[in-house]
């Protein structure tokens, strides 16, 4: 006996999992992964699709791959002016960064170093040379 089946659920059979996804969440996930710089866990976490999928859907758009290590470079070179204003403008402590922004101390750090910058201890302590050298 041949049982019937709707064109629907045999279109289904023969797309992969990548081409059920609609057209606008492919472009937000492209989005999240070239502009937002998420990883494909930190997408999965977010939209409940696999990582493996996300990866076959880049795949089809011809997305490059971003390695972690460019993709934490690409992060730190748009997080410098913020953190440069915050701390050299501003005159906000690499802890105070940390406490209001969530930006951990070697992360700020890094990110100065890159650009060839140190940070300023704005600590409230003198050391026993400079109080020795201020009488």
């Amino acid at each position: 006996m041949i049982s019937y089946v709707s064109l629907n659920a045999i279109e289904k059979l023969s797309m992969n999992k990548v081409d059920m996804i609609p057209q606008d969440l492919a472009q937000k996930i492209i989005h999240m992964y070239e502009v937002d710089m998420l990883t494909l866990q930190q997408i999965e976490d977010r939209t409940g699709i696999k990582w493996w999928t996300i990866n076959s859907l880049l795949e089809k758009n011809n997305i490059k791959k971003i390695s972690l290590s460019e993709r934490a470079k690409i992060k730190r070179e748009k997080d410098f002016d913020l953190i440069y204003k915050l701390h050299f403008v501003e005159e906000m402590s690499v802890k105070d960064i940390y406490k209001k922004y969530k930006f951990s101390p070697p992360y700020v750090r890094q990110v100065l170093k890159d650009k060839g910058l140190k940070p300023i201890n704005r600590g409230k302590f003198l050391s026993q040379k400079n109080v020795d050298k201020s009488k």
